[in-house]
């Protein structure tokens, strides 16, 4: 049997199906607008899923009815983007779901609800207290594992709590904050700044030598973005910079240590330019030193080393972004 009304309205609770949840309520304290679906459920379009896939299946709008929502309307979000290098979110490459067409799925935040006066959030709002309303900035909860086949994209920042395993690459618009571990098996590409808050950068590799061990170094650090190079030079007066160091650093950066090999020489730096170091030895004596050569990066904005505020600030006054 089957019923078709224009509009339906229920005043206190809609369930379906066999069951009935308890903490729904019952009797004089059932909980008003409450509904309960034994399920499989379809939301969207009625042809998405082939077979029963969840408990609740969220397909697209094909509702002509809906408008295009204001959140997503233009492509002022979607340009910033542009940053896939397989082009799917490339501008006029429309492959995925352009960002202004209405989602499956949309969840905001808004007013909490809790009645437990010892904690700021509780999740079944259990408690002794009476109600308490207040703003909310978490929209979701996910208690258990979330397979997602398809991109992610954010407005804002991603907050991990926990470790986070990614298998693929990880591209980034912006900064990444996690309190605890990220595990990459493919490649993390981030257009702004990794930052840390523990104040090291170290690596860790398979021990060379020892068997079940591993090794740890740590990155250089410095008041400044700088590059480097090194080696040997042997009966030689020039030392040839890489080619790529006249537009990537400031010549007039540029400093260099010497280390004489076998004897002294009195080698010096007579001068250099976009290409060469000049050396010079005492008595036009054979050059025989390792050389250490660093220089300033200038397509980048210099570090700025010292600032008033928090962690959260660091982006305020670094950009890594190239110029």
């Amino acid at each position: 049997m089957s019923f078709q009304f224009d509009t339906l309205h229920i005043s206190h609770q809609l369930t379906t199906g066999i069951g009935y949840p308890q903490c729904l309520g019952f009797d004089k304290k059932i909980i008003r607008g409450s509904v309960y679906l034994d399920g499989p459920t379809i939301t969207g379009d009625e042809n998405t899923f082939k077979t029963v896939e969840g408990s609740v299946m969220i397909g697209p709008c094909n509702n002509e009815d809906s408008p295009v929502p204001k959140v997503c309307d233009g492509t002022a979000f979607y340009k910033k983007w542009q940053i896939d290098p397989c082009g799917r979110m490339a501008e006029g490459n429309l492959k995925g779901a352009a960002l202004y067409d209405p989602y499956s799925l949309v969840v905001r935040s808004g007013i909490h609800l809790t009645r437990d006066e010892t904690t700021a959030c509780s999740i079944d709002g259990a408690g002794p207290g009476p109600v308490k309303k207040y703003p909310s900035q978490s929209a979701a909860l996910f208690i258990g594992d979330v397979d997602i086949t398809g991109d992610v994209r954010m407005r804002s920042k991603l907050s991990v709590r926990d470790n986070a395993d990614f298998l693929t690459d990880v591209i980034v618009g912006n900064d990444i904050v996690a309190e605890g571990n990220i595990t990459l098996g493919g490649t993390l590409r981030a257009r702004g700044a990794v930052v840390q808050s523990c104040g090291i950068k170290p690596f860790n590799i398979k021990h060379p030598d020892k068997e079940g061990w591993r090794l740890v170094h740590n990155c250089l650090e410095g008041p400044e973005i700088s590059v480097f190079f090194r080696g040997r030079i042997k009966n030689s007066t020039e030392i040839d910079l890489p080619a790529y160091w006249k537009n990537l650093v400031h010549i007039d950066s540029i400093t260099v240590n010497l280390t004489p090999v076998g004897a002294h020489q009195d080698v010096i730096v007579k001068r250099w330019d976009d290409q060469k170091i000049y050396l010079q030895s005492k008595g036009g004596m054979p050059i025989d030193c390792f050389y250490y050569v660093v220089a300033e990066r200038k397509d980048m904005d210099k570090l700025t080393v010292e600032y008033k505020g928090t962690f959260d600030d660091f982006h305020k006054f670094v950009d890594f972004s190239p110029s």
